[in-house]
């Protein structure tokens, strides 16, 4: 015996998960020009990648966004990562 649960589920959150199997059954995305002059530019502006793929629509992913911008060769950023100075220096513990 099965049971049906029903719940809501938010728009964006049905969205990114239709993106997703699109993605999959599609295979790779092409990127449009237009979408990579905003990724370089949001990248430039400093937008964490996250907000970035965001932004450029629900079939784009963090991944997607930094794989792109290293083959575009965009200038590295520093890691949004913290660490102390020992670890800095290779002195861990």
């Amino acid at each position: 015996m099965t049971r049906s649960i029903s719940m809501e589920i938010p728009e964006e959150i049905a969205e990114r998960v239709g993106a997703m199997v699109e993605r999959a059954l599609c295979g790779p995305h092409e990127w449009t020009e237009m979408e990579m002059r905003r990724l370089a530019g949001m990248w430039s502006d400093g937008l964490p990648c996250s907000q970035i793929a965001k932004a450029l629509g629900p079939h784009m992913t963090r991944n997607m966004v930094i794989g792109k911008a290293h083959r575009l060769g965009l200038p590295a950023r520093p890691s949004p990562i913290k660490r102390s100075e020992r670890e800095a220096n290779g002195r861990v513990g």
